[in-house]
């Protein structure tokens, strides 16, 4: 009996300490020109290692919607929320937030463009594109915790609108914080933890990435080896509210042997504070 009971309590502690699974992937956008790497070369295997049952919330970027509809269009267990960012419907790419329906609530979900009209499709300061930050709040059924998603992607040539988004995104999380301190970051930022921009996230956010896997790039450009110094796909926490574990750069493949896209994912688990 004694064996039995030790069996249980160290189930439920390992249960409690895994908690759930998040994605971030840019997925690249449908770019005929990738030739071999185009999206209809790789989307079945996109979509299978996405969807994999590995993940609970998963935050994508790069997604038109042609690309959103085939992830979409097969039954499995996630919804969605997102919007393209070039007039807040369809157009353009989107940031979009799946998550596993059986086991999150959503509670709600909002579209907010790093610039300054943001509640307005809207290009910021020098940035190359509209740029967005999907927001979701959820409730995970099982525990009744509840916590917000931000899943972005920030502009790849404007230096200033990378740290005006870097605020931006600070200001928001700490509007939140007082009703909800349990808050997740991810994206593809364009910059690494030595740009100014991701350093001004510290005062709101914990990196979930050990210092000892910063020099590891994230970004391939469809090559078989990684570009140097570009660790530029992160994720990110409030500083209460979690435990944050198994951090992990992934490199998956297609069954060609190429890139599954010019990113690599990245991934984390996490686990409410008691």
């Amino acid at each position: 009996m004694k064996k039995i009971f030790v069996a249980i309590v160290l189930a439920v502690a390992s249960q409690s300490v895994l908690g759930f699974s998040i994605l971030s992937y840019n997925i690249r956008y449908n770019n005929p020109y990738d030739w071999l790497d185009a999206w209809e070369n790789r989307k079945e295997e996109v979509y299978s290692y996405v969807f994999s049952g590995k993940y609970d919330v998963i935050g994508l970027q790069e997604v038109q919607k042609n690309q959103l509809d085939f992830l979409q269009s097969k039954p499995n267990e996630y919804s969605v929320y997102g919007v393209g960012r070039e007039d807040g419907k369809e157009k353009g790419e989107y940031c979009p937030v799946f998550y596993n329906n059986k086991k999150f609530e959503l509670i709600s979900s909002e579209t907010r463009w790093l610039s300054e009209t943001p509640f307005k499709p809207s290009k910021g300061w020098d940035a190359d594109c509209e740029r967005v930050v999907t927001i979701v709040k959820f409730r995970e059924i099982k525990s009744g915790e509840f916590f917000y998603f931000f899943n972005t992607h920030w502009d790849h040539v404007g230096v200033k609108a990378r740290e005006e988004s870097a605020l931006l995104i600070t200001l928001w999380a700490q509007e939140l914080k007082t009703e909800c301190a349990n808050i997740i970051l991810v994206g593809d930022l364009n910059a690494t933890v030595a740009d100014k921009a991701v350093r001004s996230l510290d005062f709101m956010f914990k990196d979930a990435c050990p210092s000892s896997k910063h020099s590891v790039s994230t970004f391939n450009g469809f090559e078989m080896k990684a570009k140097p110094n570009a660790h530029i796909d992160h994720v990110r926490h409030s500083h209460e509210g979690w435990k944050a574990s198994r951090y992990k750069i992934r490199f998956p493949k297609t069954k060609a042997g190429r890139q599954l896209s010019d990113h690599f994912p990245v991934s984390a688990t996490f686990a409410f504070k008691k």
